[in-house]
């Protein structure tokens, strides 16, 4: 069980086998951990497990298994709040710079991640939707050309599945957070019976970004999920979930990859020499075309004008910040800052109860875009004083 992802999280692969061999795995529960630490492959990997219709092992080629490896399933849906966009355009670039069979099967399972926020579960009644869908479709069949189409041929099916999959991107963004309608809708999708009696998987992303009537809304379907359904949540910040929903989970913590580890997988999947990059996500980024050296080097200036004794000009900090609109430069250029927190701590520069209050005011930056829908420049403007404020204390 659980291959290649053993290798990365050992001891929580163990525990889930353990447990699955013993079929006393829960119908609901929580993977929580840092970005890029492998949750939605450990939760995907588990629902092949459940799924298999023979011994679940790593090899099997029973009808189920192998249309796991490209996630050619009906009986799952995802409603993931992640930067599809950032992680389609990193693994096109890298495909077409190395043509391997790694690169072109992550691409194939991260594009049907994407395509599986618009299961037909999820489509109700809104014409508006059914553009989305139709889109979604298509985009559906353009990547299983990608998928049959030969090494001579992939050029051109990966020009068309890019063209594809650009009208929908936009769309992923705006239905990526769990709302009350999703809900209601996969209620109603897992209360009906599969023909062949198959298992249902549900894979909710960023609960914790949801809010308050929708998390009331899933709260209620988690107390009593139908016998047949398995529900996932995954959260990179399970300290904000609300207390009664994390009641109703079982708890499993996925540790962010070891920097042996994370060579490994960028030498082994990417071809590349993995102490070039400090993360993975790093190395996603890059393949994004994005510059992560310029997006340290202005977040290190941000933090030297908060703790700056001089009143940093207006102007100065608005053009810092003036290129975060992208959710994944956002993202990142807040990572450098907490980074720089912690080498502070630990250089003894910075006592640990400032840290703990700055961390508190990323987070509340974090959820204040994701939540209440604010401009990432205003977010991070607002963030300067309040860090200057919490640091300055």
């Amino acid at each position: 069980m659980y291959g290649k992802i053993a290798v990365f999280h050992q001891t929580l692969t163990d525990r889930l086998s353990g447990e699955l061999g013993k079929k006393v795995f829960p119908h609901v529960s929580l993977f929580s951990g840092p970005r890029f630490s492998g949750r939605m492959s450990l939760v995907l990997e588990t629902c092949r497990i459940i799924a298999c219709q023979l011994r679940s092992e790593d090899t099997c080629t029973c009808r189920s298994c192998t249309q796991s490896h490209i996630l050619d399933w009906t009986n799952i849906v995802i409603v993931a709040s992640r930067d599809h966009a950032l992680m389609f355009e990193a693994l096109c670039n890298a495909y077409d710079e190395k043509r391997t069979a790694e690169l072109k099967n992550l691409l194939i399972r991260n594009t049907k991640i994407l395509l599986l926020q618009f299961h037909e579960a999820l489509l109700g009644s809104s014409s508006q939707k059914h553009q989305s869908f139709d889109a979604a479709s298509l985009a559906n069949e353009r990547l299983m050309d990608f998928t049959q189409s030969a090494e001579n041929e992939s050029g051109t099916t990966l020009k068309a599945l890019r063209d594809a999959v650009k009208p929908i991107v936009s769309s992923s963004k705006k239905t990526g957070s769990i709302s009350i309608g999703h809900v209601r809708l996969l209620q109603e999708w897992a209360s009906k019976n599969t023909l062949d009696g198959s298992k249902k998987f549900i894979i909710l992303e960023g609960v914790e970004s949801s809010n308050d009537a929708s998390r009331n809304s899933l709260l209620k379907f988690l107390e009593e999920p139908p016998e047949d359904t398995y529900i996932f949540l995954l959260s990179d910040h399970p300290s904000t979930i609300p207390q009664t929903i994390l009641s109703r989970v079982r708890h499993y913590q996925v540790p962010a990859i070891s920097s042996e580890n994370k060579n490994r997988l960028i030498s082994s999947v990417f071809h590349e020499e993995g102490k070039t990059y400090d993360s993975v996500e790093t190395l996603i980024l890059t393949k994004a075309g994005y510059d992560c050296q310029q997006l340290l080097l202005d977040a290190h200036s941000y933090i030297d004008k908060i703790v700056s004794p001089n009143i940093a000009d207006a102007d100065d900090i608005s053009a810092l910040v003036t290129n975060m609109d992208e959710i994944a430069s956002f993202d990142y250029f807040l990572q450098m800052i907490v980074r720089r927190v912690i080498e502070s701590v630990r250089a003894n520069r910075m006592p640990v109860a400032k840290a703990i209050k700055a961390n508190r005011a990323i987070s509340e930056a974090k959820m204040a875009v994701k939540v209440f829908n604010q401009q990432r420049r205003l977010a991070l403007e607002s963030l300067f004083y309040r860090l200057r404020e919490v640091l300055g204390q």
